[in-house]
């Protein structure tokens, strides 16, 4: 890693000016990548930066300066052995946290950093760990037939919601008030397992497209129906200090979900990523927050 003093010097990046509290966010979540990059290389698994993190890998070599996070993808035979390995291997200042356990729901694998701040909006009045985080989006087969992803996304939405509820206690009505009604006899850990599952029904079969099934609002939106053939291999690029791997189709992924990503967008639209949505602090446990007012005023 590079010397931690100089990296977290202020600078101004294309018309944005990057403040020492962005940088030691940033700082962080490499960190925090590096320890993911260190039990991927042991064990031969494969990841790939997404969304803003693999455009900033393209247009910046590093982060887009006012994006906040730091998001990768892995189809699921590797996000299931980098799980399983985690558990014993990571560092243990590192939490790994997936699934629908106690306080915790998630749909992708959050790595989080326990000695700081990484507060959802959502989750602000939970108590599991909050601290700052990398997100790690698994990836699922999915068929070819259009009828038959259509019902496969509609049962996954299905799982989704009902699990959802469990945990933020949604205001329900008609169609929801019934399901909720007829599946209230059925243990969480059942619906969980039901529905991964279901996500995972064409992995041992062979074809064209894969997705993040399980983060259903993009399944929906199609952000992330991928080619196979442009996520199974992956290279190696400059970010920030270090390298990360991108899919090999990393250009055609981008360009179906952003366009001319290459494009910067205007000055005035060059600002914060996850305002009011995440409250980061890198210098305090998410633990110090607990209760206090800012924190409230924050997500206002």
């Amino acid at each position: 890693m590079m010397e931690e003093s100089k990296y977290l010097m202020e600078e101004d990046r294309d018309g944005f000016h990057v403040d020492a509290a962005r940088k030691k966010l940033w700082y962080t979540e490499l960190k925090i990548m590096e320890e993911i990059k260190r039990i991927c290389k042991k064990h031969g698994l494969q990841y790939f930066l997404i969304g803003g993190t693999a455009i900033g890998a393209m247009r910046h070599k590093g982060f887009i300066p006012w994006d906040d996070d730091l998001d990768i993808g892995m189809l699921r035979a590797d996000f299931d052995s980098f799980l399983a390995f985690s558990r014993d291997e990571l560092d243990k200042k590192y939490e790994v946290q997936y699934g629908a356990v106690g306080d915790v729901f998630t749909a992708l694998l959050r790595v989080r950093d326990g000695s700081t701040t990484g507060i959802l909006r959502d989750e602000r009045n939970k108590k599991g760990n909050q601290g700052i985080f990398i997100e790690i989006y698994p990836f699922d087969n999915t068929p070819d037939s259009p009828l038959a992803r259509k019902i496969q996304y509609a049962r996954s939405s299905l799982y989704s919601y009902l699990i959802h509820d469990r945990f933020f206690h949604f205001n329900k009505r008609g169609i929801r008030r019934l399901l909720t009604i007829l599946y209230k006899g059925v243990k969480t850990e059942d619906l969980w397992n039901k529905w991964e599952k279901l996500c995972k029904k064409y992995n041992c079969k062979s074809t064209k497209y894969v997705d993040t099934i399980m983060l259903t609002h993009y399944a929906k939106q199609g952000i992330h129906f991928f080619k196979r053939e442009n996520v199974d291999r992956i290279v190696e690029v400059p970010f920030e200090f270090t390298e990360m791997s991108i899919a090999v189709g990393n250009d055609e992924c981008l360009r179906l979900q952003y366009g001319d990503y290459m494009q910067l967008p205007p000055l005035e639209k060059r600002g914060t990523h996850h305002d009011n949505t995440v409250f980061y602090d890198a210098d305090h446990p998410y633990t110090f927050w607990f209760g206090k007012q800012e924190l409230e005023e924050y997500f206002r």
